[in-house]
Protein backbone atom coordinates (compact mmCIF):
# COMPACT_ATOMS: atom_id res chain seq x y z
CA UNK A 1 0.00 0.00 0.00
CA UNK A 2 1.06 3.28 -0.70
CA UNK A 3 1.87 5.79 2.18
CA UNK A 4 0.70 9.43 1.20
CA UNK A 5 1.63 12.65 2.54
CA UNK A 6 -1.25 14.22 3.67
CA UNK A 7 -1.27 17.90 2.91
CA UNK A 8 -3.68 20.90 4.74
CA UNK A 9 -3.92 23.40 2.71
CA UNK A 10 -3.80 26.96 4.17
CA UNK A 11 -4.94 29.68 1.51
CA UNK A 12 -7.52 29.26 -0.90
CA UNK A 13 -4.99 31.89 -3.59
CA UNK A 14 -5.62 31.57 -7.33
CA UNK A 15 -2.72 29.40 -7.74
CA UNK A 16 -4.14 26.73 -5.17
CA UNK A 17 -7.71 26.83 -6.88
CA UNK A 18 -5.80 27.08 -10.74
CA UNK A 19 -3.10 24.74 -9.96
CA UNK A 20 -1.91 23.18 -6.88
CA UNK A 21 -5.72 21.31 -5.64
CA UNK A 22 -5.90 19.87 -8.83
CA UNK A 23 -1.87 18.55 -8.58
CA UNK A 24 -2.42 16.99 -5.42
CA UNK A 25 -5.98 15.32 -6.55
CA UNK A 26 -4.21 14.58 -9.57
CA UNK A 27 -1.22 12.58 -7.56
CA UNK A 28 -0.74 9.12 -6.16
CA UNK A 29 1.62 10.15 -3.50
CA UNK A 30 -0.18 12.96 -1.67
CA UNK A 31 -3.60 13.21 -0.99
CA UNK A 32 -4.94 16.79 -0.08
CA UNK A 33 -7.11 16.21 3.68
CA UNK A 34 -8.73 19.90 3.82
CA UNK A 35 -8.44 23.14 2.63
CA UNK A 36 -8.63 26.23 5.61
CA UNK A 37 -9.08 30.17 4.64
CA UNK A 38 -10.22 32.89 6.49
CA UNK A 39 -11.83 34.83 4.30
CA UNK A 40 -13.68 32.19 1.27
CA UNK A 41 -14.02 29.24 3.34
CA UNK A 42 -17.78 29.76 3.32
CA UNK A 43 -17.15 29.96 -0.85
CA UNK A 44 -15.28 26.92 -1.37
CA UNK A 45 -17.46 23.80 -2.80
CA UNK A 46 -15.44 20.82 -2.25
CA UNK A 47 -16.19 17.63 -0.65
CA UNK A 48 -13.11 17.84 1.63
CA UNK A 49 -12.94 19.29 5.40
CA UNK A 50 -13.53 22.86 5.13
CA UNK A 51 -12.15 25.28 7.68
CA UNK A 52 -12.25 29.05 8.44
CA UNK A 53 -9.77 28.64 11.20
CA UNK A 54 -6.23 27.80 10.81
CA UNK A 55 -4.98 26.63 14.08
CA UNK A 56 -8.35 24.46 13.79
CA UNK A 57 -7.36 23.27 10.63
CA UNK A 58 -4.06 21.80 11.90
CA UNK A 59 -5.47 20.13 14.69
CA UNK A 60 -8.53 18.27 12.93
CA UNK A 61 -7.42 17.41 9.14
CA UNK A 62 -4.80 15.27 10.17
CA UNK A 63 -2.28 16.49 8.03
CA UNK A 64 1.04 15.89 8.38
CA UNK A 65 2.41 18.37 5.63
CA UNK A 66 0.99 22.32 5.39
CA UNK A 67 0.82 24.07 2.61
CA UNK A 68 0.77 27.87 2.90
CA UNK A 69 -0.15 29.65 0.18
CA UNK A 70 -1.27 32.50 1.65
CA UNK A 71 -0.21 36.46 1.38
CA UNK A 72 3.64 36.56 1.69
CA UNK A 73 3.35 38.35 5.03
CA UNK A 74 1.57 36.27 6.83
CA UNK A 75 3.86 33.32 5.79
CA UNK A 76 6.46 33.63 8.72
CA UNK A 77 4.19 33.04 11.51
CA UNK A 78 2.08 29.97 10.17
CA UNK A 79 5.45 28.35 9.23
CA UNK A 80 6.83 29.24 12.63
CA UNK A 81 3.55 27.85 14.13
CA UNK A 82 3.30 24.51 11.81
CA UNK A 83 6.85 23.45 12.96
CA UNK A 84 6.07 24.25 16.34
CA UNK A 85 3.52 21.13 15.90
CA UNK A 86 6.12 18.85 14.24
CA UNK A 87 4.45 19.56 10.80
CA UNK A 88 6.29 19.72 7.46
CA UNK A 89 5.68 22.46 5.64
CA UNK A 90 5.77 23.30 1.38
CA UNK A 91 5.23 27.56 1.41
CA UNK A 92 4.70 29.67 -2.04
CA UNK A 93 7.17 31.63 -3.07
CA UNK A 94 8.79 33.54 -1.16
CA UNK A 95 8.64 31.90 1.51
CA UNK A 96 9.57 34.44 4.18
CA UNK A 97 10.91 38.30 4.12
CA UNK A 98 13.48 38.58 5.25
CA UNK A 99 17.29 36.77 6.81
CA UNK A 100 16.11 36.92 9.84
CA UNK A 101 12.60 35.69 9.75
CA UNK A 102 14.49 32.71 7.85
CA UNK A 103 16.80 31.66 10.06
CA UNK A 104 14.84 31.42 13.23
CA UNK A 105 12.33 28.96 10.76
CA UNK A 106 16.31 26.64 9.67
CA UNK A 107 17.01 26.20 13.35
CA UNK A 108 13.34 25.22 14.82
CA UNK A 109 13.10 22.37 11.66
CA UNK A 110 16.87 21.70 11.76
CA UNK A 111 16.78 18.71 10.38
CA UNK A 112 13.89 16.81 11.83
CA UNK A 113 11.44 18.71 9.70
CA UNK A 114 11.24 19.66 6.20
CA UNK A 115 10.41 23.55 4.49
CA UNK A 116 9.91 23.32 1.01
CA UNK A 117 9.59 26.12 -0.79
CA UNK A 118 7.48 26.07 -3.84
CA UNK A 119 9.04 27.25 -7.07
CA UNK A 120 7.39 24.75 -9.45
CA UNK A 121 8.93 26.11 -12.71
CA UNK A 122 12.56 24.32 -11.77
CA UNK A 123 10.46 20.95 -12.35
CA UNK A 124 8.88 21.02 -15.67
CA UNK A 125 10.55 19.45 -18.40
CA UNK A 126 11.88 22.10 -20.50
CA UNK A 127 13.99 23.36 -17.54
CA UNK A 128 15.15 19.35 -17.42
CA UNK A 129 16.25 19.17 -21.17
CA UNK A 130 17.87 22.75 -20.96
CA UNK A 131 19.91 21.67 -17.75
CA UNK A 132 20.67 18.03 -20.05
CA UNK A 133 21.48 20.47 -23.21
CA UNK A 134 23.85 22.60 -21.14
CA UNK A 135 25.80 19.82 -19.05
CA UNK A 136 26.41 18.28 -22.68
CA UNK A 137 28.71 21.42 -23.80
CA UNK A 138 32.27 21.78 -24.08
CA UNK A 139 32.30 24.80 -22.09
CA UNK A 140 30.69 26.44 -19.04
CA UNK A 141 27.54 28.92 -18.55
CA UNK A 142 28.94 32.67 -18.21
CA UNK A 143 25.81 34.55 -18.57
CA UNK A 144 22.15 34.77 -17.52
CA UNK A 145 19.66 37.06 -18.34
CA UNK A 146 15.91 36.63 -17.53
CA UNK A 147 13.55 38.98 -18.02
CA UNK A 148 9.87 38.57 -16.53
CA UNK A 149 7.55 41.44 -16.21
CA UNK A 150 3.77 41.98 -17.29
CA UNK A 151 1.07 45.42 -16.83
CA UNK A 152 0.18 46.52 -13.63
CA UNK A 153 -2.36 44.41 -11.78
CA UNK A 154 -5.73 44.97 -10.09
CA UNK A 155 -5.36 47.79 -7.39
CA UNK A 156 -6.54 45.84 -4.55
CA UNK A 157 -4.31 42.57 -5.54
CA UNK A 158 -1.74 41.84 -2.17
CA UNK A 159 0.98 42.12 -4.51
CA UNK A 160 0.54 46.39 -4.25
CA UNK A 161 0.76 46.63 -0.83
CA UNK A 162 3.54 46.70 0.96
CA UNK A 163 2.69 46.03 4.31
CA UNK A 164 1.43 42.26 2.76
CA UNK A 165 4.86 41.64 1.58
CA UNK A 166 3.88 43.31 -2.13
CA UNK A 167 6.50 44.70 -4.47
CA UNK A 168 8.40 43.05 -7.83
CA UNK A 169 11.12 41.94 -5.83
CA UNK A 170 9.29 39.96 -2.90
CA UNK A 171 7.06 38.37 -5.93
CA UNK A 172 9.58 38.10 -8.95
CA UNK A 173 12.58 37.74 -7.08
CA UNK A 174 12.56 34.36 -5.93
CA UNK A 175 12.77 33.26 -9.84
CA UNK A 176 15.86 35.37 -10.30
CA UNK A 177 17.36 34.07 -7.36
CA UNK A 178 16.37 30.12 -7.81
CA UNK A 179 17.42 30.45 -11.76
CA UNK A 180 21.09 31.44 -11.00
CA UNK A 181 21.89 28.63 -8.17
CA UNK A 182 20.22 26.08 -10.11
CA UNK A 183 22.11 26.71 -13.83
CA UNK A 184 25.03 28.13 -11.98
CA UNK A 185 24.83 25.25 -9.10
CA UNK A 186 26.29 27.24 -7.26
CA UNK A 187 25.97 30.30 -4.21
CA UNK A 188 26.54 33.78 -5.42
CA UNK A 189 28.90 36.51 -4.14
CA UNK A 190 27.50 39.80 -4.36
CA UNK A 191 24.40 41.65 -5.65
CA UNK A 192 23.04 45.14 -6.87
CA UNK A 193 19.46 46.19 -7.53
CA UNK A 194 18.20 49.49 -8.97
CA UNK A 195 14.67 49.90 -8.44
CA UNK A 196 11.63 51.96 -9.46
CA UNK A 197 9.42 52.69 -6.30
CA UNK A 198 5.75 53.66 -6.99
CA UNK A 199 4.86 56.91 -4.71
CA UNK A 200 1.52 55.71 -4.12
CA UNK A 201 2.28 52.26 -2.75
CA UNK A 202 5.88 52.74 -1.75
CA UNK A 203 6.77 49.57 -3.37
CA UNK A 204 9.34 48.67 -6.25
CA UNK A 205 7.64 48.13 -9.55
CA UNK A 206 10.21 47.90 -11.65
CA UNK A 207 14.35 46.41 -10.51
CA UNK A 208 17.03 45.59 -12.39
CA UNK A 209 19.02 43.06 -10.41
CA UNK A 210 22.81 41.82 -11.32
CA UNK A 211 23.60 38.69 -9.14
CA UNK A 212 27.37 37.83 -9.18
CA UNK A 213 28.76 33.95 -8.68
CA UNK A 214 32.22 35.30 -9.02
CA UNK A 215 35.01 33.70 -12.27
CA UNK A 216 33.20 36.12 -14.55
CA UNK A 217 29.59 34.08 -14.04
CA UNK A 218 26.87 36.51 -13.67
CA UNK A 219 22.97 36.73 -13.70
CA UNK A 220 21.04 39.99 -14.94
CA UNK A 221 17.84 40.49 -14.32
CA UNK A 222 15.04 42.76 -15.15
CA UNK A 223 11.90 42.30 -13.71
CA UNK A 224 8.69 44.61 -13.41
CA UNK A 225 4.75 44.97 -12.47
CA UNK A 226 4.30 47.59 -15.60
CA UNK A 227 5.94 46.01 -18.39
CA UNK A 228 4.92 44.66 -21.36
CA UNK A 229 4.54 40.60 -20.91
CA UNK A 230 7.89 38.90 -21.15
CA UNK A 231 8.86 35.65 -19.66
CA UNK A 232 12.43 34.79 -21.10
CA UNK A 233 15.79 33.10 -19.77
CA UNK A 234 18.81 33.33 -21.80
CA UNK A 235 22.08 31.13 -21.26
CA UNK A 236 25.26 32.26 -22.78
CA UNK A 237 28.36 30.92 -22.99
CA UNK A 238 31.45 30.42 -25.50
CA UNK A 239 30.58 28.48 -28.44
CA UNK A 240 26.75 28.22 -27.23
CA UNK A 241 23.37 30.08 -26.96
CA UNK A 242 20.38 29.06 -25.80
CA UNK A 243 17.04 31.12 -25.27
CA UNK A 244 13.58 29.83 -23.54
CA UNK A 245 10.54 32.10 -23.56
CA UNK A 246 7.84 31.08 -21.03
CA UNK A 247 10.54 30.01 -18.97
CA UNK A 248 9.03 30.57 -15.71
CA UNK A 249 4.96 29.75 -15.75
CA UNK A 250 4.59 27.59 -18.98
CA UNK A 251 0.78 26.15 -18.82
CA UNK A 252 0.50 22.39 -18.33
CA UNK A 253 -0.81 21.87 -21.52
CA UNK A 254 1.67 24.18 -23.44
CA UNK A 255 4.14 23.25 -25.68
CA UNK A 256 7.46 25.18 -26.21
CA UNK A 257 10.67 25.21 -28.16
CA UNK A 258 14.33 25.78 -26.95
CA UNK A 259 16.41 28.21 -29.24
CA UNK A 260 20.00 26.52 -29.38
CA UNK A 261 22.83 28.10 -31.43
CA UNK A 262 26.14 27.28 -31.39
CA UNK A 263 28.87 28.32 -34.11
CA UNK A 264 26.00 30.12 -35.75
CA UNK A 265 24.17 27.76 -36.42
CA UNK A 266 20.66 27.90 -34.67
CA UNK A 267 18.03 25.32 -34.45
CA UNK A 268 14.45 24.85 -32.57
CA UNK A 269 14.55 21.92 -29.74
CA UNK A 270 10.89 20.81 -28.73
CA UNK A 271 10.04 20.84 -25.23
CA UNK A 272 6.81 18.31 -24.32
CA UNK A 273 4.41 19.83 -22.32
CA UNK A 274 4.19 19.12 -18.30
CA UNK A 275 2.62 20.29 -15.16
CA UNK A 276 5.08 21.85 -13.52
CA UNK A 277 3.22 21.59 -10.41
CA UNK A 278 2.53 17.50 -10.30
CA UNK A 279 6.01 17.28 -11.16
CA UNK A 280 7.25 19.40 -8.19
CA UNK A 281 5.02 17.21 -6.29
CA UNK A 282 6.31 14.35 -8.15
CA UNK A 283 9.89 14.98 -6.36
CA UNK A 284 8.13 16.22 -3.06
CA UNK A 285 7.25 12.75 -2.57
CA UNK A 286 10.90 10.75 -2.94
CA UNK A 287 12.41 13.65 -0.36
CA UNK A 288 13.99 11.24 2.58
CA UNK A 289 13.88 12.17 6.40
CA UNK A 290 17.80 12.02 5.93
CA UNK A 291 17.78 14.73 3.16
CA UNK A 292 15.67 17.23 5.22
CA UNK A 293 18.47 19.39 6.26
CA UNK A 294 19.21 19.58 2.29
CA UNK A 295 16.57 21.29 1.34
CA UNK A 296 16.25 23.23 4.38
CA UNK A 297 19.56 24.70 3.58
CA UNK A 298 18.42 26.10 0.47
CA UNK A 299 15.57 27.40 1.82
CA UNK A 300 17.91 29.52 4.06
CA UNK A 301 19.95 30.22 1.07
CA UNK A 302 17.21 31.57 -0.93
CA UNK A 303 15.68 33.56 1.63
CA UNK A 304 19.88 35.26 2.25
CA UNK A 305 20.14 36.11 -1.48
CA UNK A 306 16.74 37.68 -1.55
CA UNK A 307 17.20 39.52 1.20
CA UNK A 308 20.59 41.13 0.19
CA UNK A 309 18.91 42.29 -3.14
CA UNK A 310 16.61 44.07 -0.72
CA UNK A 311 19.18 45.45 0.82
CA UNK A 312 20.78 46.80 -1.91
CA UNK A 313 17.89 47.99 -3.78
CA UNK A 314 17.78 50.45 -0.30
CA UNK A 315 21.07 51.27 -0.17
CA UNK A 316 22.12 51.50 -3.64
CA UNK A 317 25.14 49.81 -2.91
CA UNK A 318 26.99 46.37 -4.15
CA UNK A 319 26.35 43.94 -1.10
CA UNK A 320 28.29 40.84 -0.22
CA UNK A 321 26.26 38.09 0.55
CA UNK A 322 26.85 37.26 3.95
CA UNK A 323 25.80 33.37 4.97
CA UNK A 324 26.41 33.35 8.53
Amino acid sequence: MIKKNKILLIGYSAIAQKAIIPAIKNHKKVTLVGIASQTKASKINSDLPIFDNYERAIEKSGCDTVYISTQNSSHYKLIDYCLKRKLNIIVDKPAVLSKKEAKKCYQLANNQLLIFESIPYLYHSQHQKLKIILESQTSSLNKISVQFGFPPLEKNNYRNDKKLGGGCLFDLGPYLVSVGQYYFNSRPKKVYCSVSINKQSGIPMLAAVTIDFGESKTLQGDIGFDLEYRNNLDLWGSGFYLSLDRAFTAPKDYTNNILYRSRNIAKDIPVESSDSFLEMFNHYAKIKPESYLQYNKAFLDQAIILDAIIKSSKSGRVETINYE
